[in-house]
């Protein structure tokens, strides 16, 4: 925990965070929720968990439109 209290110190949590950070709040608030740990960022942190996960299904939701194109077409795809 002392890592992520000294991690959350130097995080502006209301700025823009690049890429590679936004991708692990997902797994921070997993891990948190996991692990029974509160703090007041955890609400927002809730809502990019759920904003990854619905990125996630819509990117599945389009591979699979793309497998069954190819697959129409005649394309052999390995899945």
């Amino acid at each position: 925990m002392t890592a992520f209290y000294e991690w959350r110190g130097l995080t502006d949590f209301e700025g823009h965070h690049d890429a590679g950070q936004f991708r692990l709040l997902p797994l921070l608030h997993a891990n948190m929720s996991r692990m029974g740990l509160s703090d007041p960022i955890m609400a927002r942190l809730k809502g990019v968990h759920r904003y990854a996960w619905v990125e996630s299904q819509h990117r599945k939701r389009l591979a699979l439109e793309i497998i069954a194109a190819l697959d129409h077409a005649g394309i052999a795809v390995m899945t």
